[in-house]
């Protein structure tokens, strides 16, 4: 006798891009965003609720997520697949590491791919088999699929994907394994925690894990924020001065990055200065990445970096080029050429997740037999002692 394996889903996979102020979800296709467009919804955080307790916030999430689920499928049953991009460090068995972008510290090893399992209970949703993994890994998959689908010659085997948001990310991708590299855990590239050399007269800075200067306590769209009040407060003159300060009505406590990102447009000394301040910290630890690693081709992405496009390409690109000693291969002119715009938008980690989770399924389609063939002698229905026969949904890769 025989015992089958779920079969194949249909080729779509409901997906998730989890960010630390809103999330999206939508149905991924073979070609892309199917139907209808991403659907946003407001991610439950310390940040946006901060009178409520975690465990309450992170259920309000899996709940949320559950119900997405249950929308799409209302439309299209056959969907069997659910791909979650996250904004932590998660490890292979779907745990958010370090949540400090949605949670700060207090949500710390939530376990969201067994969470969200146990949520999808209902009658007829046994078959569904989830996928989570970090919101770089999931932009990085996007990233490599475009220059594989555009067919132009690839002059470089690696890749990082660098997110400037909320907080700050990497993850690198190799071309030839067609594989983002993670260590057997399923984490990497978590640079925004990296402690960086504080320049000449610049004061520490808390980030949001709660240690002392990391990456992202300067150079993520929160530290951004608060760098900027800091200066404010240290220089009024300045300050009053600036064009930030018509935008907040000199209400430092009102000083975001948006508003930050609109007075750098408009050529702001106050917020130019502290621009090319935070990309000089990016800029040191993207110089030891490339000489470690031999990256020579970094994709910027992320909100607050895109805001700004090539103004934030710019500086970043001066940022290098001041610290041209590090990089001892490359020419001045092979630095300029080491960063560039993401331009997949904000369908990237929805794209990302989607080809992710599609990927991860076949793979484990190949690893495990689509029938398991029983002794003729055996006259159990059982497999023989030893043998199992796992539910995909419970074999989920989460790298």
């Amino acid at each position: 006798m025989s015992i089958s394996m779920p079969m194949k889903p249909n080729g779509d996979v409901i997906v998730f891009d989890i960010g630390g102020t809103h999330f999206r979800h939508a149905v991924f296709t073979q070609g892309g965003i199917g139907g209808s467009p991403p659907i946003k919804e407001e991610t439950p955080s310390v940040f946006s609720h901060p009178k409520e307790d975690v465990k309450t916030l992170q259920q309000e999430l899996v709940g949320k997520i559950a119900n997405a689920v249950r929308f799409h499928r209302a439309k299209n049953p056959s969907i069997k697949l659910v791909g979650i991009s996250f904004p932590a460090p998660v490890n292979s068995k779907g745990v958010a590491l370090r949540t400090s972008g949605i949670w700060e510290d207090k949500g710390d090893n939530f376990p969201l791919l067994d969470r969200v399992k146990r949520q999808l209970c209902q009658p007829g949703e046994e078959d569904i088999s989830v996928f989570v993994a970090n919101d770089l890994t999931a932009a990085a998959e996007s990233y490599a699929y475009e220059y594989r689908k555009s067919g132009k010659p690839c002059n470089f085997r690696l890749f990082d994907v660098v997110t400037i948001s909320t907080g700050i990310g990497s993850k690198i991708y190799d071309m030839q394994t067609e594989e983002v590299l993670l260590n057997n855990e399923g984490t990497a590239g978590e640079i925004g925690h990296r402690p960086v050399t504080l320049q000449l007269g610049e004061e520490p800075l808390r980030c949001d894990c709660g240690a002392m200067n990391h990456l992202g306590s300067f150079a993520s769209g929160r530290g951004i924020e608060r760098v900027a009040q800091r200066e404010a407060q240290k220089f009024p003159e300045s300050f009053k001065e600036s064009s930030l300060f018509k935008l907040t009505a000199g209400q430092i406590a009102q000083i975001k990055n948006e508003l930050i990102s609109k007075a750098i447009l408009e050529k702001d000394p106050f917020c130019n200065a502290i621009l090319e301040k935070n990309t000089l910290y990016l800029a040191q630890v993207l110089a030891q990445i490339a000489n470690a690693v031999g990256i020579t081709k970094f994709i910027i992405t992320g909100g607050f970096a895109l805001s700004l496009a090539d103004r934030y390409l710019d500086s970043l690109i001066n940022s290098l080029l001041q610290l041209k000693d590090y990089f001892y291969m490359q020419s001045e002119e092979e630095i300029r050429r080491m960063p560039e715009l993401g331009n997949l938008g904000d369908t990237a980690g929805l794209c990302g997740i989607g080809l992710f989770a599609s990927k991860r399924y076949e793979r484990l389609q190949r690893e495990q037999p689509r029938i398991l063939s029983l002794p003729s002698s055996s006259s159990s229905s059982q497999p023989p002692q030893g043998e199992q026969v796992p539910h995909v949904r419970q074999m989920a890769a989460t790298k």
